[in-house]
């Protein structure tokens, strides 16, 4: 089994001759401290294949993040498609309702439809902006 130092980020095949060679620990130190508690330098190391599991778990996970990021932008795009037809027909609305009281109360001339149009081309920014985050 390779095991990764944490301290100095090399790999070995022997905790115990690494902590020796490398970190210069005497072999008594050791000793005492694996008396003290077994698990002192379990610690200090990481098992290779570990490593390796842990960065293939991360590599699905972000897979799947991709994933739900470009399936919400659909969506996002797919609402502000129909927010924007929902905004044309109230627009549509809007100015049907003007032309029917305007011709029921006789006053609908070309100014007034331009006057409407006008208005209306003008708040509808407003609409948009209402929905974008």
């Amino acid at each position: 089994m390779k095991y990764k130092c944490r301290t100095c980020l090399t790999t070995c095949n022997d905790i115990i001759e690494h902590i020796k060679k490398v970190h210069g620990f005497s072999e008594s130190y050791i000793n005492d401290s694996l008396k003290t508690n077994s698990n002192s330098y379990k610690n200090s190391f990481e098992k290779i294949g570990q490593l390796k599991s842990d960065i293939e778990k991360f590599r699905i996970d972000l897979a799947d993040h991709d994933s739900q990021k470009n399936k919400l932008k659909s969506e996002i795009t797919s609402q502000s498609g129909t927010i924007k037809l929902l905004q044309n027909d109230i627009r549509d609305e809007q100015k049907a309702l003007s032309i029917r009281l305007s011709t029921i109360t006789g006053r609908l001339t070309t100014s007034n439809l331009f006057l409407i149009t006008s208005i209306f081309s003008l708040v509808e920014p407003f609409l948009i902006l209402e929905y974008q985050y």
